[in-house]
């Protein structure tokens, strides 16, 4: 009964359904405009139907077309033949339209890539204009030069790889005429612009890509992704300070979900294994509090605006999410095992893509696609086990018959590194590096008790400046910064030079001279960080120095000896205008602690708090000049010295006594001590004072060379 019920009710609902309809137009092109209209509605079912009465009746490209789309929107395997069939079909009947070829080019992407860029070679073929087939050519060939630009193909470890680099070049230069034809088209398509650039990058030339994403995001200024990319490529060009301009409005324009993603997210997982199990336990409040004094200590410039420690690591997660992302499993770059190296570690110092091939003869072996990063002192191996482009961490498969073609277990390898060394990161600023030698000295302020005169002196090359009107040109910025044991900075002085007169000039040895500058900071006693960072005008090269600092204690009441200044000049006139300036003495540091018999070597110090009995002091001072590396003693030693001073026989050194008589509770003590008929070498020189009234004592020491 149950069934007698269903079958009349089915005839009844069709009935219904055709009496709905029975004004219908019951021509071929009455159905499929019926369809049509449906499509317009979006009842897609009821389309389906009428479109599929208008083929029986008659077979047209433009139903077949219809009724393909409504297959492709079922998104199914069956859809998608049943669309590729009805296409094809529909091409027959009229092979030159356009719209029909480019619906069955974008079909196949789903079934072979090659396929597809044959269907929009066809449309090449009869419009060489179209717009659509140029980017899906060109962006075919991007995806190829990607996958196959640093490859190789080895059949087994012990046989010769074979780069494909010549083959990746050649879809390189494919993809960028495709794109380069679209923007003679169409000179401001978004698309080619961010392809075309985007390729440079890939290829290592960034600077031919920055053009093209400048025109973007002036086309499209609310587009977050071109700010970023442009970034990016800046970044990679050392052009930092125009970088971080469009990392910040990238940041502005991203949604509170991504920048959270971007700006957090990608900074948790990076400083998480510092703390180990700890970190589950710490709030967002208390993450996001590391995060900022993380960034902080991380700093490794100060005299720009920015951080260049920051800008580094928005680079890395924007190309990891360029490069890395799996838009089908909605995960971003830096999420994946290859994002989270290149998150960590930065660029590899090389990377090798191994082709898969089959390994025939016995049981068929497959070895899959791997990717091998290398760096300095790390190797790392990526596999893409299904094949669908996510590279995870190779891992060990035994029996399996896919394997990677990298033998270690990356997963494990990695999680200890990670452990140990949860980041890698040498500073890239705008210009070159370059190294000076600097000295601290330290003295007490006469003026404030709880302050202490620190000055750090500094060289530069003479050889890296211009000679004009009796001045050495050499312009740049110099800054001494002065942090305390939390990073926060405390005091700092920044100078502007561009001229350096010839008293501040050393002449260390023929052909090298150095030009001394000095940076003064009144600080407290505490430990903490000093930076000494110069920017050089000329080619935007920097120094950065970073290291600790302990700020010395001298009170008014213990003897107390000052840091020694070696220099190699010290004058008492006024005229003289030397970099370092204590009372009426002006002394001319050499920051290198290198000399010579023609670069003299000057001693200056300041002894504080001595014992006046009937306003005069008298203290003895011990000095020790002995050879660092020295295994057979002062051989040429001058003989006159020897004499008169002796010789430790034991500590192989030798020993200066001086006594002096003083009227200043404070006084400054300098001297010029000759080196001539010493071994060249390192040496530590040690001036100890023992003061005869209160019977105390103190010492300080340094180290020199002479040459």
């Amino acid at each position: 009964m149950k069934q007698i019920y269903t079958i009349v009710l089915i005839l009844l609902l069709c009935t219904n359904f055709l009496f709905c309809y029975s004004d219908t137009d019951t021509t071929a092109q009455g159905y499929y405009l019926t369809g049509l209209k449906f499509v317009k509605l979006g009842d897609l079912n009821k389309a389906e139907y009428f479109l599929k009465k208008s083929i029986r009746e008659e077979k047209t490209a433009l139903t077949e077309f219809e009724l393909a789309k409504i297959y492709i929107s079922e998104k199914t395997i069956n859809g998608r033949a049943k669309a590729r069939k009805l296409l094809t079909n529909a091409l027959f009947r009229d092979p030159n339209n356009i719209q029909i070829r480019l619906l069955k080019a974008a079909l196949m992407e789903s079934f072979s890539d090659g396929m597809a860029f044959k269907e929009y070679e066809k449309i090449i073929e009869i419009d060489s204009t179209n717009i659509t087939a140029l980017f899906q050519m060109g962006r075919f060939k991007e995806k190829d030069f990607n996958d196959y630009h640093k490859s190789v193909f080895q059949d087994d470890p012990f046989s010769p790889m074979l780069s494909l680099e010549e083959f990746a070049m050649d879809d390189f230069y494919e993809s960028e005429n495709y794109f380069l034809k679209i923007l003679r088209l169409e000179s401001d398509n978004p698309q080619a612009l961010l392809h075309l650039s985007t390729l440079y990058e890939d290829l290592g030339k960034p600077e031919k890509g920055i053009p093209f994403l400048e025109r973007l995001v002036k086309i499209e200024p609310n587009e977050y992704s071109a700010h970023l990319f442009l970034g990016l490529l800046c970044y990679e060009n050392s052009q930092n300070k125009k970088a971080h301009e469009e990392y910040k409005k990238a940041l502005y324009l991203m949604s509170s979900a991504e920048e959270e993603d971007f700006t957090f997210n990608s900074v948790k997982e990076l400083i998480k294994p510092i703390f180990k199990d700890k970190f589950e336990d710490f709030t967002d409040a208390e993450i996001r509090l590391l995060i900022k004094e993380y960034w902080k200590i991380k700093e490794p410039l100060y005299l720009t605006k920015y951080n260049e420690r920051l800008l580094e690591h928005y680079s890395r997660v924007t190309y990891a999410n360029l490069r890395f992302s799996l838009p089908k499993e909605n995960k971003p770059g830096w999420q994946t095992d290859r994002g989270d190296i290149y998150l960590r570690y930065g660029e590899p110092v090389n990377r090798i893509r191994f082709r898969p091939h089959i390994n025939a003869g016995g049981r068929t072996q497959v070895n899959l696609k791997t990717d091998v990063w290398y760096y300095t002192d790390m190797v790392f191996g990526f596999t893409d086990d299904f094949m669908n482009g996510n590279f995870r961490f190779s891992t060990p498969t035994p029996g399996s018959r896919y394997v990677s073609q990298f033998a270690g277990d990356s997963y494990r390898y990695a999680n200890y590194v990670k452990s140990v060394r949860n980041e890698l990161y040498d500073p890239k600023f705008e210009g070159p590096k370059f190294k000076i030698p600097y000295q601290i000295t330290q003295f007490k302020n006469l003026n404030n008790s709880n302050e202490t005169d620190v000055y750090i002196h500094y060289g530069l090359d003479a050889a890296d400046t211009l000679l004009k009107n009796n001045l050495y040109v050499y312009p740049h910025v110099a800054g001494f910064f002065y942090s305390d044991g939390y990073y926060n900075l405390k005091k700092s002085t920044v100078d502007t030079l561009n001229n350096f007169d010839q008293s501040k000039k050393i002449n260390l040895s023929k052909g090298k001279e150095l030009l001394v500058n000095s940076l003064n900071l009144s600080l407290p006693p505490d430990s903490g960080y000093f930076a000494l960072e110069l920017l050089r005008g000329i080619d935007k090269g920097v120094s950065a120095n970073h290291d600790k600092l302990t700020v010395k204690k001298f009170d008014n009441i213990s003897l107390d000896i000052s840091d020694i200044v070696l220099a190699s000049d010290i004058e008492t006139e006024n005229k003289i205008n030397y970099t370092l300036k204590r009372r009426n003495i002006n002394i001319l540091p050499n920051p290198s602690g290198i000399f010579t018999e023609k670069n003299k070597l000057f001693i200056y110090y300041e002894l504080y708090n001595v014992n006046l009995n009937g306003g005069v002091g008298e203290f003895e001072q011990m000095l020790t000049i002995k050879k660092t590396d020295d295994r057979s003693g002062f051989s040429k030693a001058v003989n006159s010295v020897l004499n008169i001073f002796g010789m430790g026989n034991e500590n192989k050194e030798i020993i200066l006594t001086t006594k002096y008589q003083v009227t200043e509770k404070d006084p400054q003590i300098y001297f010029q001590l000759d080196m001539n008929g010493y071994e060249p070498g390192n040496y530590i020189l040690t001036i100890k004072i023992n003061d005869h009234i209160a019977r105390n004592e103190t010492q300080q020491n340094t180290k020199f060379t002479w040459k």
